[in-house]
């Protein structure tokens, strides 16, 4: 994969390391936002959703965040790939990366119950 970055110069890829970073927060917004979306409904309309409607709202919840979490994943992976070039080390994925993204997948799986038991405390 390191490949695509070895031509160009050491401008070009750290322009491009500040590109992913701008990417990866606004993909993180983007999760926040969606997240705190699903809180508010949850919290405020869970009780009176069909099981159907919340199934659904549920199911496209998890699209969504699904491909925000791909999205951060791999612009921060693309941040240590041109790193790597940048200082001819091999590479090794960011333990921060990776533990970063496992929280955002913990917070879609507490959302996932809050609404579930939002729903039930009628």
């Amino acid at each position: 994969m390191t490949q695509y970055y070895e031509g160009l110069s050491n401008f070009e890829l750290i322009s491009l390391i500040h590109s992913s970073q701008t990417l990866s927060i606004a993909f993180f917004s983007v999760f926040i936002t969606i997240l705190f979306a699903y809180l508010v409904v949850a919290y405020f309309a869970a009780k009176r959703l069909s099981k159907f409607q919340m199934i659904t709202v549920s199911a496209l919840y998890s699209f969504a965040i699904f491909f925000t979490v791909i999205g951060i994943y791999d612009s921060t992976r693309n941040i240590d790939l041109i790193e790597q070039v940048l200082t001819e080390a091999s590479y090794e994925p960011s333990i921060v990366n990776s533990g970063f993204n496992i929280l955002l997948i913990i917070a879609w799986v507490v959302s996932i119950v809050f609404f579930v038991q939002a729903r039930r405390a009628k």
